[in-house]
């Protein structure tokens, strides 16, 4: 009884909306940023599964909404959608003058309808995006399938490209190139322009991060 009544308060500080299966397991919405049609595929929808976003006050982006069991993992991807948001939003502020430097960005404090620089008023925007919102705006998602492990895989993806990356360049190309395009050891020596020897051993050292950044998890 204390587990179900500890599990309904976290339910409650979920900001977005829940479902709940006739088992009683609670399915969390969880938006996904769609950047390129390959992930489509990926993701095993099509383009009507999505719906097109403003992030910002005019720069569009689609956005795919699936359930999944995995509250935390739903709050990350709900935290990663509004940071980009907000991001879009602050680059559209203007640069007005500052107390301690020349220009500063705009404060989110100050209303463009009373700007004291006469500069013209930006578009009503929010600086989040919420199901609120969505569902004002008449949203209704479809049910969906849980997805969280081919989401898990795809940000623990991210994280390897971006160590491979900072380590040397060469070391994420030579795996992505042999991992997703299914290319042989020769032809990315020729794309990379180096021998086909420092193309395995750029492709160990990429198995060397992912194995090493694994381990460290447990």
């Amino acid at each position: 009884m204390a587990q179900a009544i500890k599990e309904n308060n976290y339910q409650e500080s979920f900001k977005h909306r829940t479902t709940i299966r006739e088992d009683g397991t609670i399915l969390y919405d969880m938006p996904i940023l769609i950047e390129h049609d390959d992930e489509l595929q990926y993701y095993g929808i099509t383009q009507a599964d999505c719906i097109t976003l403003k992030f910002g006050s005019s720069d569009s982006k689609r956005v795919w909404f699936c359930q999944t069991e995995n509250r935390e993992l739903a709050e990350y991807q709900w935290t990663y959608i509004s940071t980009i948001h907000m991001q879009e939003f602050l680059s559209l502020r203007c640069m007005v003058p500052g107390k301690k430097k020349d220009f500063i960005r705009c404060p989110l404090n100050m209303k463009c309808s009373q700007c004291p620089w006469g500069i013209k008023p930006e578009n009503k925007q929010s600086r989040t995006i919420s199901w609120d919102r969505l569902i004002e705006a008449g949203y209704e998602p479809t049910t969906g399938i849980p997805v969280e492990k081919q989401v898990i895989d795809k940000i623990e993806m991210e994280e390897f490209e971006r160590i491979m990356e900072a380590e040397d360049p060469r070391i994420w190309t030579a795996f992505a190139l042999k991992r997703f395009e299914y290319e042989s050891a020769k032809t990315i020596s020729m794309e990379l322009k180096i021998s086909v020897p420092r193309v395995y051993q750029l492709l160990e050292r990429a198995n060397e991060i992912i194995r090493e950044n694994r381990e460290a998890e447990y």
